[in-house]
Protein backbone atom coordinates (compact mmCIF):
# COMPACT_ATOMS: atom_id res chain seq x y z
CA UNK A 1 0.00 0.00 0.00
CA UNK A 2 1.15 3.40 -0.68
CA UNK A 3 1.00 5.86 2.24
CA UNK A 4 -0.43 9.41 0.66
CA UNK A 5 0.58 11.08 4.32
CA UNK A 6 4.11 10.07 3.47
CA UNK A 7 6.76 9.20 1.23
CA UNK A 8 7.21 5.76 2.02
CA UNK A 9 6.07 2.96 -0.63
CA UNK A 10 5.64 -0.39 0.53
CA UNK A 11 8.21 -2.97 -0.84
CA UNK A 12 5.34 -4.97 -1.94
CA UNK A 13 3.66 -1.96 -4.30
CA UNK A 14 7.07 -2.23 -6.24
CA UNK A 15 7.48 -3.85 -9.81
CA UNK A 16 9.74 -6.37 -10.34
CA UNK A 17 12.74 -4.78 -12.02
CA UNK A 18 11.65 -7.84 -15.15
CA UNK A 19 8.29 -6.26 -15.30
CA UNK A 20 7.72 -3.17 -18.36
CA UNK A 21 7.46 -0.59 -15.80
CA UNK A 22 11.44 -0.77 -15.65
CA UNK A 23 12.09 -1.69 -19.31
CA UNK A 24 15.87 -3.32 -19.53
CA UNK A 25 18.70 -1.00 -20.85
CA UNK A 26 20.50 -1.82 -24.24
CA UNK A 27 23.85 -3.84 -23.32
CA UNK A 28 26.58 -2.62 -22.31
CA UNK A 29 28.87 -3.47 -25.26
CA UNK A 30 32.46 -3.50 -25.64
CA UNK A 31 35.23 -3.89 -28.11
CA UNK A 32 38.05 -6.35 -27.36
CA UNK A 33 40.99 -3.57 -28.12
CA UNK A 34 38.68 -1.40 -25.78
CA UNK A 35 38.76 -4.49 -23.13
CA UNK A 36 42.00 -5.26 -23.18
CA UNK A 37 43.79 -1.31 -23.07
CA UNK A 38 40.82 -1.23 -19.67
CA UNK A 39 43.00 -4.86 -18.42
CA UNK A 40 45.91 -3.32 -19.15
CA UNK A 41 46.35 0.49 -19.77
CA UNK A 42 49.82 0.84 -20.67
CA UNK A 43 48.86 -0.47 -24.08
CA UNK A 44 47.38 3.55 -24.94
CA UNK A 45 51.16 3.80 -25.05
CA UNK A 46 51.18 2.81 -28.77
CA UNK A 47 48.78 5.45 -29.70
CA UNK A 48 51.68 8.11 -29.93
CA UNK A 49 52.52 7.19 -33.10
CA UNK A 50 49.31 8.42 -35.02
CA UNK A 51 48.96 11.59 -32.16
CA UNK A 52 52.51 12.58 -32.99
CA UNK A 53 52.35 12.07 -36.78
CA UNK A 54 49.82 15.27 -36.82
CA UNK A 55 51.95 18.08 -39.21
CA UNK A 56 50.94 20.49 -36.61
CA UNK A 57 53.05 18.97 -33.82
CA UNK A 58 55.55 18.21 -36.45
CA UNK A 59 55.76 21.36 -37.36
CA UNK A 60 56.08 22.90 -33.66
CA UNK A 61 58.75 20.64 -33.30
CA UNK A 62 60.11 21.82 -36.52
CA UNK A 63 60.36 25.23 -35.53
CA UNK A 64 61.53 23.99 -31.86
CA UNK A 65 64.53 22.35 -33.27
CA UNK A 66 65.63 25.48 -34.92
CA UNK A 67 65.04 27.70 -32.36
CA UNK A 68 67.43 25.52 -30.17
CA UNK A 69 70.24 25.49 -33.12
CA UNK A 70 69.77 28.78 -33.44
CA UNK A 71 70.18 29.35 -29.78
CA UNK A 72 73.40 27.25 -29.99
CA UNK A 73 75.12 29.69 -32.44
CA UNK A 74 74.17 32.44 -30.77
CA UNK A 75 76.03 31.04 -27.67
CA UNK A 76 79.13 30.20 -29.61
CA UNK A 77 79.29 34.17 -30.37
CA UNK A 78 79.45 34.85 -26.90
CA UNK A 79 82.35 36.12 -25.19
CA UNK A 80 82.43 33.59 -22.36
CA UNK A 81 82.29 30.91 -24.58
CA UNK A 82 85.14 28.56 -24.68
CA UNK A 83 87.11 28.09 -28.22
CA UNK A 84 86.10 24.36 -28.14
CA UNK A 85 82.42 24.69 -27.99
CA UNK A 86 80.65 23.87 -31.35
CA UNK A 87 77.24 23.94 -32.72
CA UNK A 88 75.08 22.03 -35.62
CA UNK A 89 72.53 22.93 -37.89
CA UNK A 90 70.00 20.59 -37.86
CA UNK A 91 71.14 19.71 -41.32
CA UNK A 92 74.64 19.60 -41.16
CA UNK A 93 75.18 16.34 -40.40
CA UNK A 94 76.27 12.83 -41.59
CA UNK A 95 74.02 10.48 -42.69
CA UNK A 96 74.00 6.65 -42.48
CA UNK A 97 70.84 4.66 -44.21
CA UNK A 98 69.77 2.07 -41.99
CA UNK A 99 69.58 -0.53 -45.06
CA UNK A 100 73.33 -0.64 -44.00
CA UNK A 101 72.78 -1.86 -40.51
CA UNK A 102 70.92 -1.01 -37.63
CA UNK A 103 73.92 0.62 -35.42
CA UNK A 104 74.60 3.87 -36.45
CA UNK A 105 78.20 5.26 -35.58
CA UNK A 106 79.35 8.20 -33.60
CA UNK A 107 80.53 10.30 -36.68
CA UNK A 108 77.68 8.97 -39.27
CA UNK A 109 74.39 9.72 -37.92
CA UNK A 110 70.33 9.71 -40.11
CA UNK A 111 69.44 12.32 -41.63
CA UNK A 112 67.85 13.26 -39.12
CA UNK A 113 71.23 14.58 -37.43
CA UNK A 114 70.41 17.35 -34.06
CA UNK A 115 68.70 14.22 -32.62
CA UNK A 116 70.35 10.88 -34.32
CA UNK A 117 73.99 11.19 -33.14
CA UNK A 118 73.95 8.47 -30.44
CA UNK A 119 75.51 5.24 -30.96
CA UNK A 120 72.25 3.22 -30.64
CA UNK A 121 69.06 4.03 -32.07
CA UNK A 122 66.95 3.58 -29.19
CA UNK A 123 68.77 6.13 -27.28
CA UNK A 124 67.45 8.36 -30.31
CA UNK A 125 64.08 8.85 -28.63
CA UNK A 126 65.40 10.50 -25.28
CA UNK A 127 67.29 12.81 -26.92
CA UNK A 128 65.60 15.73 -25.61
CA UNK A 129 66.33 14.19 -22.30
CA UNK A 130 70.24 14.25 -23.14
CA UNK A 131 70.27 17.82 -23.96
CA UNK A 132 68.89 18.94 -21.03
CA UNK A 133 71.36 16.81 -19.29
CA UNK A 134 74.05 17.94 -20.94
CA UNK A 135 73.12 21.61 -20.74
CA UNK A 136 72.80 21.51 -16.63
CA UNK A 137 75.36 19.17 -16.15
CA UNK A 138 78.32 21.76 -16.27
CA UNK A 139 76.44 23.78 -13.45
CA UNK A 140 77.62 20.77 -11.06
CA UNK A 141 80.34 19.37 -12.19
CA UNK A 142 84.05 20.14 -10.63
CA UNK A 143 86.53 22.26 -11.95
CA UNK A 144 84.16 24.87 -13.61
CA UNK A 145 85.51 28.03 -14.76
CA UNK A 146 83.30 30.92 -14.71
CA UNK A 147 82.59 31.10 -18.86
CA UNK A 148 81.32 27.52 -18.20
CA UNK A 149 79.07 28.44 -15.94
CA UNK A 150 77.77 31.28 -17.69
CA UNK A 151 77.63 29.33 -21.16
CA UNK A 152 75.41 26.13 -19.12
CA UNK A 153 73.32 28.94 -17.57
CA UNK A 154 72.97 30.63 -20.76
CA UNK A 155 72.31 27.25 -22.55
CA UNK A 156 69.86 25.68 -19.66
CA UNK A 157 67.73 28.92 -19.50
CA UNK A 158 67.25 29.12 -23.73
CA UNK A 159 66.33 25.18 -23.94
CA UNK A 160 64.05 25.62 -21.04
CA UNK A 161 62.44 28.60 -23.18
CA UNK A 162 62.32 26.85 -26.31
CA UNK A 163 61.36 23.06 -25.28
CA UNK A 164 58.83 25.11 -22.40
CA UNK A 165 57.07 26.78 -25.58
CA UNK A 166 57.28 24.26 -28.48
CA UNK A 167 57.36 21.23 -25.89
CA UNK A 168 54.18 22.48 -23.91
CA UNK A 169 52.17 23.04 -27.11
CA UNK A 170 52.79 19.68 -28.37
CA UNK A 171 52.28 17.89 -24.86
CA UNK A 172 49.06 20.26 -24.90
CA UNK A 173 47.59 19.19 -28.57
CA UNK A 174 48.79 15.80 -27.53
CA UNK A 175 46.90 15.79 -24.48
CA UNK A 176 43.79 17.06 -26.30
CA UNK A 177 43.86 14.10 -28.66
CA UNK A 178 44.55 11.22 -26.14
CA UNK A 179 41.50 12.82 -24.17
CA UNK A 180 39.25 12.91 -27.22
CA UNK A 181 39.27 16.52 -28.04
CA UNK A 182 40.93 18.92 -29.66
CA UNK A 183 41.97 22.56 -30.23
CA UNK A 184 43.57 24.80 -32.71
CA UNK A 185 47.45 25.63 -33.07
CA UNK A 186 46.73 29.11 -31.95
CA UNK A 187 44.78 28.32 -28.78
CA UNK A 188 47.44 25.77 -27.87
CA UNK A 189 50.06 28.56 -28.25
CA UNK A 190 47.95 31.12 -26.20
CA UNK A 191 47.73 28.15 -23.49
CA UNK A 192 51.63 27.52 -23.38
CA UNK A 193 52.28 31.45 -23.62
CA UNK A 194 50.86 32.29 -20.80
CA UNK A 195 52.20 29.79 -18.66
CA UNK A 196 55.80 29.55 -19.90
CA UNK A 197 56.71 31.11 -16.31
CA UNK A 198 55.43 27.49 -14.73
CA UNK A 199 56.66 25.33 -17.42
CA UNK A 200 60.57 27.14 -17.15
CA UNK A 201 59.58 27.10 -12.82
CA UNK A 202 59.17 23.57 -12.42
CA UNK A 203 62.52 22.01 -13.33
CA UNK A 204 64.03 25.49 -12.10
CA UNK A 205 62.29 24.94 -8.30
CA UNK A 206 64.65 22.45 -7.25
CA UNK A 207 67.71 24.40 -7.90
CA UNK A 208 67.15 26.33 -4.74
CA UNK A 209 66.99 23.54 -2.75
CA UNK A 210 69.84 22.01 -4.40
CA UNK A 211 71.84 25.53 -3.53
CA UNK A 212 70.78 25.34 -0.21
CA UNK A 213 72.13 21.83 0.27
CA UNK A 214 75.07 22.85 -2.22
CA UNK A 215 75.88 25.64 0.15
CA UNK A 216 75.78 23.58 3.87
CA UNK A 217 78.47 21.14 2.20
CA UNK A 218 80.53 24.13 1.00
CA UNK A 219 80.60 25.63 4.89
CA UNK A 220 81.38 22.29 6.01
CA UNK A 221 84.40 22.89 3.04
CA UNK A 222 85.32 26.20 4.79
CA UNK A 223 85.24 24.38 8.58
CA UNK A 224 87.99 22.30 7.51
CA UNK A 225 90.16 25.25 6.32
CA UNK A 226 90.81 25.61 10.34
CA UNK A 227 94.28 24.26 11.22
CA UNK A 228 94.76 21.27 12.59
CA UNK A 229 91.18 21.21 14.40
CA UNK A 230 89.23 21.37 10.56
CA UNK A 231 90.35 18.29 9.02
CA UNK A 232 89.41 16.31 12.67
CA UNK A 233 86.14 18.30 12.65
CA UNK A 234 85.56 16.98 8.24
CA UNK A 235 86.16 13.49 9.64
CA UNK A 236 84.05 13.21 12.40
CA UNK A 237 81.17 14.59 10.97
CA UNK A 238 81.57 13.69 7.41
CA UNK A 239 78.46 11.79 7.89
CA UNK A 240 76.74 14.86 7.33
CA UNK A 241 78.03 15.62 3.90
CA UNK A 242 77.13 12.31 3.10
CA UNK A 243 73.39 12.46 3.99
CA UNK A 244 73.44 15.99 1.87
CA UNK A 245 74.78 14.54 -1.07
CA UNK A 246 72.63 11.76 -1.27
CA UNK A 247 69.30 14.73 -0.51
CA UNK A 248 71.14 16.27 -3.93
CA UNK A 249 71.36 12.64 -5.70
CA UNK A 250 67.35 12.38 -5.21
CA UNK A 251 66.59 16.01 -6.66
CA UNK A 252 69.27 15.71 -9.33
CA UNK A 253 67.52 12.31 -10.19
CA UNK A 254 63.64 13.26 -10.10
CA UNK A 255 64.42 16.28 -12.01
CA UNK A 256 66.40 14.84 -14.99
CA UNK A 257 63.51 11.74 -15.09
CA UNK A 258 60.87 13.92 -13.62
CA UNK A 259 61.16 16.90 -16.41
CA UNK A 260 59.13 16.14 -18.85
CA UNK A 261 55.93 15.25 -16.63
CA UNK A 262 56.71 18.61 -15.20
CA UNK A 263 56.02 19.87 -18.89
CA UNK A 264 52.69 17.22 -19.41
CA UNK A 265 51.23 18.75 -16.09
CA UNK A 266 51.23 21.81 -16.66
CA UNK A 267 49.91 20.97 -20.36
CA UNK A 268 47.32 18.78 -19.00
CA UNK A 269 46.09 20.37 -15.76
CA UNK A 270 46.32 24.00 -16.46
CA UNK A 271 48.47 23.90 -12.93
CA UNK A 272 51.53 26.03 -11.57
CA UNK A 273 54.88 25.11 -11.30
CA UNK A 274 54.94 23.77 -7.92
CA UNK A 275 52.31 21.92 -9.04
CA UNK A 276 54.18 20.35 -11.94
CA UNK A 277 57.16 19.65 -9.52
CA UNK A 278 55.35 17.73 -6.83
CA UNK A 279 53.10 15.68 -8.80
CA UNK A 280 56.49 14.54 -11.30
CA UNK A 281 58.01 13.70 -8.07
CA UNK A 282 55.05 11.77 -6.20
CA UNK A 283 54.10 9.72 -9.65
CA UNK A 284 57.88 8.60 -10.20
CA UNK A 285 58.34 7.78 -6.33
CA UNK A 286 55.10 6.19 -5.92
CA UNK A 287 55.49 4.20 -9.04
CA UNK A 288 58.90 3.83 -9.83
CA UNK A 289 58.94 0.03 -11.41
CA UNK A 290 55.38 1.43 -13.22
CA UNK A 291 57.19 4.31 -14.39
CA UNK A 292 60.56 2.66 -15.62
CA UNK A 293 58.23 -0.21 -17.62
CA UNK A 294 56.61 2.60 -19.33
CA UNK A 295 59.57 4.18 -20.23
CA UNK A 296 60.95 0.79 -21.36
CA UNK A 297 57.60 0.22 -23.82
CA UNK A 298 58.67 4.66 -24.91
CA UNK A 299 61.92 3.45 -25.94
CA UNK A 300 61.08 0.14 -27.85
CA UNK A 301 58.00 1.80 -29.75
CA UNK A 302 59.84 4.62 -30.42
CA UNK A 303 62.97 3.29 -31.49
CA UNK A 304 61.04 0.38 -34.18
CA UNK A 305 59.19 3.78 -35.42
CA UNK A 306 62.79 5.67 -35.87
CA UNK A 307 64.06 2.50 -37.73
CA UNK A 308 60.79 2.72 -40.31
CA UNK A 309 60.89 6.07 -40.45
CA UNK A 310 64.49 6.30 -41.22
CA UNK A 311 64.14 3.09 -43.54
CA UNK A 312 60.89 5.40 -45.06
CA UNK A 313 62.85 8.90 -45.81
CA UNK A 314 66.37 7.00 -46.95
CA UNK A 315 64.38 4.86 -49.34
CA UNK A 316 62.54 7.27 -50.68
CA UNK A 317 66.02 9.73 -51.50
CA UNK A 318 67.23 6.73 -53.20
CA UNK A 319 64.30 6.28 -55.61
CA UNK A 320 64.03 9.78 -56.11
CA UNK A 321 67.29 9.61 -57.25
CA UNK A 322 67.21 6.61 -59.12
CA UNK A 323 64.25 7.18 -61.13
CA UNK A 324 65.59 11.66 -61.96
CA UNK A 325 68.51 9.86 -63.15
CA UNK A 326 67.03 7.34 -65.47
CA UNK A 327 66.12 10.49 -67.65
CA UNK A 328 68.90 13.19 -66.78
CA UNK A 329 71.95 11.25 -66.80
CA UNK A 330 73.75 10.36 -63.49
CA UNK A 331 76.86 12.89 -64.19
CA UNK A 332 74.42 16.10 -65.10
CA UNK A 333 72.23 15.19 -61.81
CA UNK A 334 75.35 14.32 -59.52
CA UNK A 335 76.58 17.87 -60.41
CA UNK A 336 72.98 19.00 -59.05
CA UNK A 337 73.08 16.86 -55.85
CA UNK A 338 76.68 15.79 -55.35
CA UNK A 339 75.75 13.11 -52.42
CA UNK A 340 72.20 12.42 -52.14
CA UNK A 341 73.27 9.12 -49.20
CA UNK A 342 76.05 9.35 -48.94
CA UNK A 343 78.02 9.10 -45.50
CA UNK A 344 78.20 12.67 -44.74
CA UNK A 345 76.15 15.64 -45.42
CA UNK A 346 75.71 17.14 -48.68
CA UNK A 347 78.50 19.76 -49.75
CA UNK A 348 76.98 22.82 -51.09
CA UNK A 349 80.02 24.94 -50.74
CA UNK A 350 79.94 26.99 -53.19
CA UNK A 351 76.38 25.99 -54.76
CA UNK A 352 74.70 28.51 -56.83
CA UNK A 353 71.60 28.47 -58.79
CA UNK A 354 69.49 25.18 -58.97
CA UNK A 355 71.89 23.83 -56.65
CA UNK A 356 70.80 26.18 -53.96
CA UNK A 357 67.27 24.82 -54.60
CA UNK A 358 68.33 21.05 -53.98
CA UNK A 359 70.28 22.16 -50.92
CA UNK A 360 66.63 23.84 -49.23
CA UNK A 361 64.52 20.57 -50.75
CA UNK A 362 67.74 18.12 -48.69
CA UNK A 363 67.83 20.13 -46.07
CA UNK A 364 63.89 19.70 -45.18
CA UNK A 365 63.86 16.39 -45.73
CA UNK A 366 66.73 15.98 -43.22
CA UNK A 367 64.59 17.80 -41.02
CA UNK A 368 61.93 15.20 -40.53
CA UNK A 369 63.11 12.55 -38.56
CA UNK A 370 64.19 14.86 -35.54
CA UNK A 371 61.09 16.60 -36.24
CA UNK A 372 59.37 13.20 -35.66
CA UNK A 373 61.34 12.54 -32.72
CA UNK A 374 60.56 15.64 -31.04
CA UNK A 375 57.06 15.42 -31.61
CA UNK A 376 57.03 11.77 -30.62
CA UNK A 377 59.32 12.83 -27.21
CA UNK A 378 56.45 14.98 -25.96
CA UNK A 379 53.49 13.45 -26.91
CA UNK A 380 54.72 10.15 -24.85
CA UNK A 381 55.62 12.20 -22.24
CA UNK A 382 51.83 13.11 -22.19
CA UNK A 383 50.65 9.89 -22.26
CA UNK A 384 52.84 8.36 -19.67
CA UNK A 385 51.66 11.55 -17.10
CA UNK A 386 48.20 10.06 -18.07
CA UNK A 387 48.89 6.37 -17.29
CA UNK A 388 51.05 7.68 -14.03
CA UNK A 389 48.02 9.87 -12.66
CA UNK A 390 45.73 7.22 -13.57
CA UNK A 391 47.36 4.65 -10.81
CA UNK A 392 48.34 7.17 -8.41
CA UNK A 393 45.62 9.41 -8.56
CA UNK A 394 42.68 7.04 -10.37
CA UNK A 395 42.15 9.72 -12.54
CA UNK A 396 39.98 8.76 -15.85
CA UNK A 397 42.14 9.33 -18.89
CA UNK A 398 40.37 11.81 -20.57
CA UNK A 399 40.24 14.49 -17.90
CA UNK A 400 41.77 17.10 -19.05
CA UNK A 401 41.81 21.13 -18.48
CA UNK A 402 39.66 22.42 -21.43
CA UNK A 403 40.29 26.14 -20.88
CA UNK A 404 37.61 27.39 -22.88
CA UNK A 405 37.75 30.89 -22.99
CA UNK A 406 35.00 32.68 -21.10
CA UNK A 407 32.49 34.75 -22.49
CA UNK A 408 32.14 38.11 -21.74
CA UNK A 409 28.09 38.13 -23.05
CA UNK A 410 25.76 38.51 -20.24
CA UNK A 411 23.31 35.33 -20.33
CA UNK A 412 20.41 35.42 -22.33
CA UNK A 413 17.33 36.39 -20.68
CA UNK A 414 14.21 33.90 -20.47
CA UNK A 415 10.57 34.57 -19.08
CA UNK A 416 9.00 37.37 -18.16
CA UNK A 417 12.06 39.19 -17.91
CA UNK A 418 12.81 38.57 -21.77
CA UNK A 419 8.76 39.70 -22.41
CA UNK A 420 9.29 42.65 -20.27
CA UNK A 421 12.83 43.78 -21.93
CA UNK A 422 10.88 43.34 -25.41
CA UNK A 423 7.94 45.43 -24.17
CA UNK A 424 10.19 48.37 -23.36
CA UNK A 425 11.75 47.98 -26.41
CA UNK A 426 8.60 48.60 -28.44
CA UNK A 427 7.54 51.29 -26.20
CA UNK A 428 10.81 52.99 -26.61
CA UNK A 429 10.70 52.76 -30.67
CA UNK A 430 8.75 54.18 -32.96
CA UNK A 431 4.70 54.08 -32.65
CA UNK A 432 3.18 51.52 -35.29
CA UNK A 433 -0.85 51.08 -35.63
CA UNK A 434 -2.34 47.87 -33.67
CA UNK A 435 -3.73 45.82 -36.19
CA UNK A 436 -7.46 45.89 -36.66
CA UNK A 437 -9.45 43.45 -34.64
CA UNK A 438 -10.32 40.09 -36.14
CA UNK A 439 -14.23 40.37 -37.59
CA UNK A 440 -16.51 38.42 -35.85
Amino acid sequence: MIDLRSDRVSSSDVPPASSPAYPLEEDFWETGTARLKRWIPWLHLFQAFRIAMDYRKLLVAAVGILLLAAGEWACSLMPFAPSTFRYVWPWESAYDSPLNGLAVSANASSIGAPLSDSTVFGVRVLRPLRDFVSAGWPLVRPSRTWGEIALGWTRLLWLLAVTGLCGGMIARLAALNFAGKDCSLRSAFRYCFVRLASYMGGPLLPVVGLGLLWGLCAIGGLVGVIPVAGPWLVAIFWFLPLILGIMMSVVLLGVGCGWPLMYATVSAEGSDAFDGLSRSYSYLFSRPWYALWLLVVTCVYGTALVLFLHTVIDLGVRCAFWSVQSGMGEDRLRALVPSEFAGAPTDFAGATGPERVTEIWMNAVRMAEPAFLFSYFWTAAAIVYFLLRRSVDATPLDAVDEDFPLSTEPFPLVGMPAVEKREAANDSGPESTSPPAPAT
